[in-house]
């Protein structure tokens, strides 16, 4: 009795015959086409490369594809060693990564725990003892003309690892003397409970407030400190973007930002000129754009003057 192309029957003897045909991982396809199995998928030993259906055509193609000419060379015990070596090197990466698996799984777990119990015990997450810390303040007006100063922590526990917090952000919204970041200053630092004997160095900007020799921050600061250290070495430090911007100026760079703001600015402010050079990156499959230059962030200098050499050719 001869059957239908499309009868049940035969339909099902089509899938039951797909579904045992070279569904299961062969030895032989490792010494032949350098694979092995991993999770009922064939995983190519030179490239990673996963292959879903395990049949051999696809094993083979795969082989003669990309990794034939470099690997016929090898044969007999050559080719069983250079496959021992393929597959010892898989084991090493999967331990690898099983073993930063479960450092990671353990650390996020810990942190957890820890968080817990700093929540149950209504502390800060600063709570710990410093072997050692130092202090970075800014004070800055915001949109609303009020000063704001804000405050960094960074200390060394007795474990050495080293922390780097917010503390505060102190609104000023009277004057902005020096004794009155001093005080906002020491304030903030006496609310998280710190030892002062244990600071070792400020950074601040260069504002005549902060740097005055006889009445400034920095001054009022260390004389606290070294009250309470017994005399002991502190040290005071410009803040880093403070210096880079001060070096900034310093060159006198007109001669070459002049031109580049000019040309930024005729692309960006116009609506249309805007809109044809982004179509234009786009031609050129570029993936950014040309930003703004803001003179109050001088880290916007650099990259702009990076974005444009960049599009040199396309401005």
């Amino acid at each position: 009795m001869l059957c239908h192309p499309h009868c049940p029957n035969m339909s099902l003897s089509k899938k039951r015959k797909v579904d045992a045909e070279c569904r299961v991982f062969q030895e032989k396809w490792s010494s032949s086409y350098f694979f092995t199995e991993m999770n009922g998928k064939a995983v190519c030993l030179v490239c990673s490369q996963h292959v879903v259906l395990l049949k051999e055509y696809n094993l083979r193609r795969h082989y003669v594809s990309f990794h034939a000419d470099k690997y016929d060379n090898f044969q007999g015990q050559r080719r069983k060693e250079k496959l021992d070596e393929l597959l010892s090197g898989l084991r090493k990466q999967q331990s690898v990564f099983t073993h930063s698996r479960d450092i990671s799984d353990a650390a996020v777990k810990a942190s957890y725990l820890i968080a817990n119990e700093i929540a149950v015990a209504s502390k800060p997450f600063s709570e710990g003892e410093f072997i050692a810390f130092s202090v970075a303040i800014d004070e800055s007006t915001d949109t609303t003309d009020v000063a704001q100063l804000a405050i960094f922590i960074r200390g060394v526990h007795y474990t050495l690892t080293i922390t780097e917090e917010f503390v505060e952000m102190v609104p000023m919204s009277d004057t902005t003397t020096a004794a009155d970041i001093f005080s906002a200053l020491v304030g903030a630092l006496d609310r998280i409970g710190v030892d002062w004997s244990h600071a070792v160095s400020l950074a601040m900007d260069g504002a005549p407030s902060m740097i005055g020799k006889k009445a400034g921050v920095v001054t009022k600061f260390r004389e606290k400190v070294r009250s309470a250290n017994e005399g002991r070495d502190f040290w005071t430090f410009h803040c880093i973007l403070h210096q880079e911007a001060l070096c900034c100026k310093s060159l006198n760079m007109d001669n070459v930002m002049k031109v580049v703001i000019q040309t930024v600015n005729f692309i960006r402010f116009r609506s249309l000129n805007h809109c044809q050079f982004d179509s234009l990156l786009r031609e050129k499959d570029h993936i950014y754009c040309l930003p703004y230059h803001t003179e109050v962030r001088w880290l916007s200098r650099g990259a702009v003057l990076r974005r444009f050499y960049d599009l040199r050719e396309e401005i």
